[in-house]
C-alpha cells in the first residue's frame, strides 16, 4: 500500500495537494506522562505546509500501553499502520522461531547434508 503511494506519487500529488493533506505522509505517537493518567500526543509532518486538514493522528482511546511512547503511527495516503504494534508481533514471531530452532530436530539427507525440521506453532 505504502509501495503503491510513492510509485503513483506523481499522479496523486495533484488530488492529495489541495485538500491540505502532507503528500509524504505522517507520524503520530503517545507518550505517557510518569505517572501514567495522562499523556501527550505528538505529530510529525515532514516538508512544508500551506495549510493542513485531515492529517490522521494517533486515537489512544482503549489502547494498552506497552511502553512510555507507544503507538508509533504511520500514515501515508489513507493508509495508516502502527509500527509499535508491527515491531512487537516481529518480535513474537522471532521468539517462536527461536524456540522452533532450538528444539528443531536435525536430519540428514542422501548427501550427508543437515535438514532442520521446524514447527512454528501459530497459536502460541
Amino acid at each position: 500500500m505504502f509501495r503503491h503511494h510513492v510509485q503513483h506519487l506523481e499522479e496523486k500529488v495533484k488530488d492529495i495537494a489541495p485538500k491540505g493533506r502532507p503528500i509524504w505522509g505522517s507520524f503520530s505517537w503517545i507518550q505517557l506522562e510518569p505517572d501514567r493518567k495522562q499523556f501527550k500526543i505528538s505529530v510529525y509532518v515532514p516538508g512544508r505546509l500551506a495549510k493542513a486538514k485531515g492529517i490522521p493522528v494517533v486515537n489512544p482511546a482503549s489502547r494498552e500501553f506497552h511502553d512510555q511512547i507507544d503507538h508509533f503511527e504511520m500514515a501515508l495516503g489513507a493508509n495508516v499502520v502502527n509500527l509499535s504494534e508491527t515491531m512487537r508481533e516481529v518480535d513474537d514471531l522471532r521468539r517462536a522461531f527461536e524456540a522452533s530452532l532450538f528444539h528443531a530436530p536435525m536430519k540428514i539427507d542422501c548427501h550427508g547434508e543437515g535438514i532442520l525440521s521446524l514447527d512454528l506453532d501459530a497459536t502460541s
